[in-house]
């Protein structure tokens, strides 16, 4: 099956160092807050950096962000114009954030240069960081750092809830097609590093609505495969994630039309770090059928590494 608006501009499909185009994605990216609090609480130049508060918040989002050229430019990367979104992915949502537990710190980061499915670059000549190259061999431009970052640096294991609101995107529901990513979720200690993923979809089913799309290794060492949980439609990544797993990523496809989505995060490793991006293709682009149980974690709810 195949997302999109049908329609191809100049520019939406890039050229990657390989034989096939990569196909180019905008992430999630936080626009304003509901609260009091000053939001970014750290704007840059050219991008922002956000610490959430440990009182709840609300969010606005959208995938029309203002940062998707890469910056600064790279050789066969740079669009003369920025990224296009398909229209189905249009409109604003809304996020509902809470810490729920512990003081380890959570963030939002916003700037404008190209990523792949790890927080690095995509493999090619004059990346500005270079990534690992994907199982695949395909590579995958996303146009920003949009990334949600759980991080160990407080005292107790801390759980964070966020939950998206895709209701008011232009067809009311988030596309079958969004690339969710996933980095560095591994099982260090007894408490680990865990993350759970609920949907909403619009049918009202409880199918499975993630498909294994590519994942990168950097120790030898997989995270281990989310399982489908069909009484609360949901999948788990958790400390069961061998320490050699660490700072590996995973990306999936989304594969029905989603309502809602929830994350509950846990970050119990003293010192470490995780994260996750949401990402919006350029153009149309087929759809996998999901496994029906054990897939392989790599949602297009990218986890992104937090660079030490």
């Amino acid at each position: 099956m195949t997302i999109g608006c049908g329609c191809m501009a100049a520019g939406l499909i890039l050229a990657a160092s390989k034989a096939e185009a990569a196909v180019s994605y905008a992430p999630l990216t936080l626009t304003e807050n509901g609260s009091s609090d000053p939001f970014p609480s750290d704007p840059g130049s050219s991008g922002f950096f956000h610490t959430f508060p440990g009182t709840p918040d609300t969010f606005d989002f959208t995938f029309e962000g203002p940062y998707l050229t890469s910056y600064p430019p790279v050789d066969g990367l740079q669009p003369t114009t920025p990224i296009p979104v398909d229209v189905n992915w249009h409109g604003m949502g809304t996020l509902s954030f809470s810490r729920d537990s512990g003081d380890g710190g959570s963030s939002h980061t916003a700037y404008p240069r190209v990523t792949g499915i790890d927080d690095f670059g995509p493999p090619v000549p004059g990346a500005e960081f270079p990534g690992r190259e994907n199982v695949s061999g395909e590579l995958y431009f996303i146009y920003g750092t949009q990334r949600f970052n759980f991080r160990g640096d407080g005292t107790a294991p801390t759980t964070w809830t966020l939950e998206f609101d895709f209701t008011t995107l232009a067809n009311g529901f988030l596309p079958a097609g969004t690339l969710l990513a996933f980095t560095d979720i591994d099982g260090v200690n007894t408490d680990g590093e865990m993350l759970t993923i609920t949907a909403a979809l619009e049918s009202g089913t409880n199918d499975p609505f993630l498909a294994f799309l590519d994942r990168n290794d950097n120790e030898g060492e997989f995270m281990d495969e989310a399982v489908h949980n069909p009484l609360s439609n949901s999948y788990t990544f958790d400390d069961a994630d061998p320490p050699g797993a660490d700072n590996d990523s995973v990306a999936y496809l989304t594969t029905e039309n989603i309502d809602t989505l929830t994350i509950v995060a846990n970050q119990g490793n003293v010192g470490g770090a995780y994260g996750f991006k949401i990402a919006a293709p350029s153009g149309p682009i087929p759809i996998p059928e999901p496994a029906t149980a054990f897939l392989v974690s790599m949602s297009f709810l990218i986890v992104a590494r937090r660079r030490r």
